[in-house]
C-alpha cells in the first residue's frame, strides 16, 4: 500500500446523486458512485466507521474493482457545539448543531484505489490523512471488500455492497470525554481543473436517501441548513454513550423502525412499504445475515440467485 500525505481543498459543486432508496429521477449511470450508508460505533479501543457503496451488487458478482477515478472520504468534526435541549431533534438527529455554518472537518481520511484487477478481498489503495491530531495512515486498519448489504429493507436482502471498513484507535483521536463528534462521508471525483466534484454525501441514516431530501447530496454540511432549510445531515456521535441511532449507528440498528418511531414521516412511508410489499423473506427489522463480532463486521457476500416473490 502506498501512503501519501498532502493537503488539498475540495471545491464541492452541486450535482444530482442517488443513494440506497433514491427514485429513478436521481439515478446515476454509475452505481459505483452511490453511497448506501454510513455506520459508526466503538469496538473496544477503536472508533469504527463503515462506508457502504454500490447498491444492489448481485450475488455471484465475482471479483470487484473499486473505481480508480473516485475518492472515498470520511470526515470527523470534533469541536462543533451540539446541544440537547430540543427533545424532538434529539430523537431524530441525535442533538442540535448550534452553529451549522461553522461545521468543518478536523480529520479527513480519503481512499483512492489502484488501477489493476483484483480479487474481492484484495483491492489495493492509497490512504491520505489530513488531521490536526496525531493520526498517521499506519495507525489505521482499513479493509475494502464486497460484503452483504446490511440494510433491513427486504428489497436489498440477498444483495451485496462494496464496503470500506475503517478502524481508528481512540487514543489517536485525543479528544476530550465531553466532546461530541460530527461524522459524514462523501464520494468525489476530480474534474479537468482538479476540483473535487461531490457526487454523494451521507451523514445520519436515510437523511440524504429520502424523496425530497436529495439536495443534501449537493452541498457540504456547512451549507446545507442555509441552502436547504433543514437541519444538517451529519451523524452526531457521543462515543461515551452506546452507539444506537440517533447516537451514531450500530450494526443491529433498524433505521426504518427507529426513525419512524421518532416521528420521521418519510421514513414511516418506507417502513410501511417494507411491511406490505411482496418480499421473500418479509420485513423483520433485521438483516438477512448475522453480523460478525470482529473486524470487518459485515457478513460474507451473498452467492447464488436472489429469491423473489
Amino acid at each position: 500500500m502506498r501512503v501519501l500525505f498532502f493537503v488539498f481543498v475540495l471545491v464541492l459543486l452541486p450535482c444530482f446523486a442517488s443513494d440506497h432508496a433514491d427514485a429513478p429521477l436521481y439515478n446515476m449511470s454509475r452505481n459505483d458512485l452511490k453511497i448506501t450508508g454510513l455506520l459508526s460505533f466503538v469496538d473496544g479501543e477503536n472508533l469504527i466507521l463503515i462506508l457502504a457503496t454500490h447498491p444492489s451488487l448481485l450475488a455471484d458478482e465475482g471479483s470487484y474493482q473499486f473505481p480508480t477515478d473516485v475518492s472515498f472520504n470520511f470526515y470527523i468534526d470534533y469541536d462543533s457545539v451540539v446541544n440537547f435541549s430540543d427533545n424532538s431533534n434529539n430523537q431524530l438527529y441525535g442533538g442540535t448543531v448550534e452553529y451549522p455554518a461553522k461545521i468543518k472537518e478536523d480529520i479527513t481520511i480519503s481512499l483512492t484505489f489502484d488501477k489493476k484487477p483484483t480479487d474481492n478481498d484484495d483491492n489495493s489503495f492509497t490512504s491520505v490523512v489530513i488531521s490536526s491530531k496525531n493520526i498517521q495512515p499506519n495507525d489505521l486498519k482499513i479493509k475494502a471488500l464486497i460484503r452483504d448489504d446490511p440494510f433491513t429493507f427486504p428489497a436489498f436482502h440477498g444483495q451485496n455492497v462494496a464496503a470500506i471498513v475503517l478502524s481508528i484507535p481512540l487514543n489517536k483521536l485525543n479528544i476530550l470525554s465531553s466532546q461530541t463528534l460530527l461524522l459524514w462521508a462523501t464520494v468525489t471525483t476530480m474534474n479537468s481543473g482538479s476540483d473535487a466534484i461531490l457526487w454523494e454525501h451521507v451523514g445520519r441514516a436515510l437523511r440524504s436517501q429520502i424523496a425530497g431530501r436529495w439536495e443534501f447530496n449537493h452541498y457540504p454540511p456547512a451549507k446545507q441548513q442555509a441552502y436547504i432549510g433543514m437541519p444538517v445531515d451529519v451523524m452526531i456521535f457521543d462515543i461515551n454513550k452506546v452507539a444506537r441511532i440517533p447516537n451514531g449507528r450500530a450494526l443491529i440498528d433498524d433505521p426504518l423502525a427507529i426513525l419512524c418511531l421518532a416521528g420521521d414521516q418519510e421514513v414511516c412511508k418506507l417502513k410501511t412499504k417494507a411491511e406490505t410489499g411482496c418480499y421473500k423473506p418479509p420485513y423483520t427489522g433485521k438483516n438477512d445475515k448475522e453480523f460478525l463480532a470482529i473486524f470487518p463486521y459485515f457478513p460474507e457476500p451473498h452467492q447464488g440467485v436472489k429469491q423473489g416473490c
